[in-house]
């Protein structure tokens, strides 16, 4: 799959060194593109850089802030002295945090600070990367693509029993309310800019994934799967004819959507 056969489109995927961001960057390079990988860690990206290099596609790697508009800008004017034009960004990036305890607390005792950072990275960022790049595909006049991730956890509840099952006093696992927030919030604003810059043929979607297998605890696997149509969690590569979709120009009329791909678990 060329996403486009005449040219190679430049392509930048934030959060490019979490579970799904390396996927779909290694499917990008994969498939010919122009690639730009950015993620917090510079040494990360560096080192993910060169398993890339295999693909021999052009890639730029930088580290970028997805918090922060002015790494968000230094980073677009890298792109745009590397390779010109914008026409795709996707942003896998999410806030994550070692302390399970603190980030999956009982809602009860959930903190404003947790709450905080997680819409900070998870909702304030997807606003600022589409300001600076939605903005930056506007002026060009050559339109493009923001693809936003979310999750099924931003419009359905969640099921607690399936995380309560795993749980122990040492180490929690939890959806918590925050990332519910953060994850519906941006649902809402790729509707508000598909139709804010729909003139400009800027087309901004939702990918929406229910889970991913990633080992997780086996009695979590299980329990989880029960609640899926399907009756299993996904594979990364199934993630790959969304993705595939949302990028090429035969989506051309496809904007303000949310693409869910979570093995039917959202019928019930």
């Amino acid at each position: 799959m060329h996403v486009d056969q005449d040219k190679y489109k430049t392509i930048i995927v934030f959060g490019a060194l979490g579970l799904i961001g390396r996927h779909v960057s290694k499917y990008l390079a994969e498939n010919a593109c122009n690639l730009v990988i950015t993620d917090l860690d510079k040494n990360g990206c560096t080192k993910f850089s060169s398993e890339l290099s295999k693909y021999e596609v052009p890639i730029l790697c930088k580290s970028c802030d997805i918090t922060s508009e002015r790494s968000l800008r230094e980073l677009l004017e890298a792109t745009k002295k590397r390779f010109g034009n914008v026409d795709s960004v996707i942003n896998c990036s999410t806030y994550s945090s070692q302390d399970t305890l603190s980030v999956s607390a009982r809602f009860e005792d959930y903190k404003l600070s947790e709450w905080q950072k997680m819409l900070s990275v998870n909702l304030d960022g997807p606003f600022l990367l589409s300001k600076v790049f939605g903005t930056s595909m506007a002026e060009s006049g050559l339109g493009g693509s923001i693809i936003l991730l979310s999750s099924i956890y931003g419009f359905l509840g969640t099921d607690q029993s399936i995380y309560d099952s795993v749980n122990t006093l040492k180490k929690r696992h939890n959806n918590p309310a925050s990332y519910s927030a953060s994850k519906g919030g941006v649902i809402s604003l790729a509707k508000y800019l598909a139709a804010y810059w729909g003139k400009e043929n800027i087309r901004v979607n939702v990918l929406s994934l229910g889970g991913i297998y990633n080992n997780q605890d086996e009695k979590f696997v299980k329990n989880y799967s029960k609640r899926v149509p399907m009756k299993r969690m996904g594979d990364l590569e199934e993630l790959n004819g969304a993705i595939k979709f949302l990028l090429i120009d035969d989506s051309s009329y496809f904007t303000g959507q949310n693409l869910i791909v979570d093995g039917g678990l959202s019928v019930w």
